[in-house]
Order: C-alpha cells, then structure tokens, then sequence
C-alpha cells in the first residue's frame, strides 16, 4: 500500500521520539517548519542534544535542507528511520552525528560520469550513505564522551 509522503515523515517522527522515550531520554518536539531539527532530547546523564529526523518508506535517496549541513553542531544528531509497509514490520533507525552527516554529503556526486551535471530534486543523502549507520552508535559514543575540558 502506498502511503502519503507526510505520514511517512510523522511515523519517523514519533518511533523516534518514543524509541528515545522507552530508552529513557526527555523528548520535545519542535513545532511548525523547522529545517534544522525536529526535537530537542535530555539524556538521563543530563546531556541535551537536538535531532533531525528523515523517515523514508524504501532504501533510496531523500531530501535535507542545506541548512542542515552548515556549521558544527556536536550536539546534533540526524535520524533516518526505514518506515516499514507492514504493520508488524519494526521500524529501523539509522543515527549519523551532525559531523558524520557532513561527511556523507560531501561525498553525494554533483555529476555523472560523464561530466554532465545531475539532476536532483535538492540537497540530500542518498541509501548507500546512511545504511553504515544502522542503531544509536553514534549516540552512545557522543554521550559517553567527556565533556570539552576534561570534565
């Protein structure tokens, strides 16, 4: 069955905020058009951090904003969720740091091989770019890390 662009991005929304809620983190979600982040998280070590999420339906490319990719952010994080089609399929998180993300873009093609520009519907990552990313590595590893400063 094929499902409306919108709800695939809400489904995405929610699982992750409730697979961040079930893991005991502190979620809000930000309201109206915010194309940096999605949700603002407290981890139980107090450590806050902001999301991005993308929910795609099959393994292919997706669009981000530009914005995304600006700056340093070590405090944000990008969550591609794989919403399934069937009601008993789980959903599957792909979690990539604001520098991993960075660094997937910078590698997406701008041309074919034969030199003639491609064609995109905008800025954004694409299957091959994300599915390394499989669970919250990237997470964990953040929040694990001590603060700058040593402390």
């Amino acid at each position: 069955m094929k499902r409306k662009r919108q709800h695939t991005a809400s489904a995405a929304a929610l699982a992750t905020g409730a697979e961040l809620s079930r893991r005991g983190y502190d979620v809000a979600f930000t309201l109206g058009n915010t194309a940096r982040l999605d949700m603002l998280c407290n981890a139980p070590n107090k450590k806050a951090f902001k999301v991005q999420v993308k929910g795609i339906s099959d393994k292919y490319g997706f669009y981000i904003d530009k914005s995304f990719f600006d700056g340093d952010e070590e405090d944000l994080f990008l969550v591609v969720v794989l919403v399934p089609f069937g009601e008993d399929d789980p959903f599957q998180f792909f979690v990539l740091s604001h520098a991993e993300a960075k660094k997937e873009f910078s590698k997406m093609p701008l041309i074919h091989r034969d030199g003639t520009p491609l064609k995109t519907s905008g800025p954004g990552l694409n299957w091959g770019s994300v599915k390394g990313y499989a669970g919250w590595t990237s997470l964990y590893r953040w929040l694990s890390a001590k603060p700058a400063g040593g402390g």
